[in-house]
């Protein structure tokens, strides 16, 4: 079960350990919708388009922003939330405990919806000893209940360290 955490200090934790450049980071990172001042923090493809999780290069309790952004390549369809303190109030971080099946999403909700970006990894086979780790990640976009788009991302989008680094990892 995903349980709800403080923002600032979960999200800058993700950030400060993401510091590695985006070509280092994930494979699809130089396609990304965020803007020249800002990090990466998630970007993949989901078919023919990019979801990212964008954030301010300096992010604190009281500055900076975080913004979802999807659409087909230089072209943002969605872009959310603004950019006021107040919009900041939309954004939750939610995680599992760790465990052999670790998850979390940072969920934005704007206009009704709840965007949800996500990044799990769980044991996937024990042999001689050694485990195999199966990694998934992707969007799921929710109107209240009921679930209006969930897709995994495509291609060969590295989001372990994404996961990885929220839990302390590296």
């Amino acid at each position: 079960m995903l349980k709800p955490i403080h923002l600032c200090c979960a999200l800058v934790s993700v950030l400060v350990a993401s510091s590695a450049s985006a070509a280092d980071r994930n494979p699809v990172a130089s396609r990304s919708h965020c803007e020249p001042g800002e990090q990466i923090v998630f970007s993949c493809l989901i078919g023919q388009k990019i979801a990212s999780l964008c954030a301010s290069k300096r992010l604190t309790p009281t500055e900076g922003h975080v913004q979802y952004r999807y659409g087909p390549p230089g072209k943002v369809e969605i872009d959310v939330p603004g950019r006021s303190q107040a919009d900041r109030a939309r954004i939750k971080v939610l995680r599992s405990p760790p465990s052999s099946a670790n998850a979390m999403a940072v969920g934005i909700e704007s206009g009704g919806f709840t965007y949800h970006v996500f990044s799990s990894e769980s044991v996937g086979s024990v042999s001689d000893g050694m485990r195999s780790w199966v990694y998934d990640s992707g969007v799921e976009v929710h109107k209240g209940q009921r679930t209006v788009f969930s897709k995994h991302c495509t291609g060969q989008p590295n989001d372990a360290r994404f996961l990885a680094s929220f839990f302390g990892v590296i």
